[in-house]
């Protein structure tokens, strides 16, 4: 079992690494096809492709087209960037957690760290018998 010290060594890490992060967008990019028009009348011909970024501002979905191939790379890095970002969040929550416990533990007086609630089970199951 890890100590508070190294529960908050880890943490720290985790912080660094989180701080190394500069830009994050939270969304997907894709591939758009837009059909052709002749005389106003849709053709088979597609065009594109056109790449765009889906995300969720307030509840709703909005679309941004990226019009170059550098947009898209840094979209993409951004996208990665978050997943990261989550990651290493996620791990930072339960470090912390993990250290709260320890630190309750340690200051708990022994007769609280004992007992132990009954099991409900039990009682269900007298009641059948």
């Amino acid at each position: 079992m890890d100590t508070i010290e190294q529960l908050q060594q880890q943490r720290n890490l985790l912080v660094q690494q989180m701080l190394e992060i500069t830009c994050t967008t939270k969304g997907t990019i894709s591939k758009q096809y837009v059909p052709s028009r002749k005389e106003g009348k849709p053709t088979e011909r597609l065009l594109g492709p056109y790449w765009v970024l889906t995300t969720k501002k307030k509840g709703k979905t909005v679309s941004e087209r990226l019009t170059s191939k550098q947009a898209v790379d840094r979209r993409r890095e951004e996208i990665v960037n978050h997943k990261r970002l989550s990651e290493l969040f996620q791990r930072f929550e339960e470090l912390t957690q993990g250290m709260g416990t320890l630190l309750w533990e340690a200051n708990a007086p022994e007769e609280t760290l004992k007992k132990r609630p009954k099991s409900r089970l039990k009682k269900i199951g007298k009641l059948y018998e």
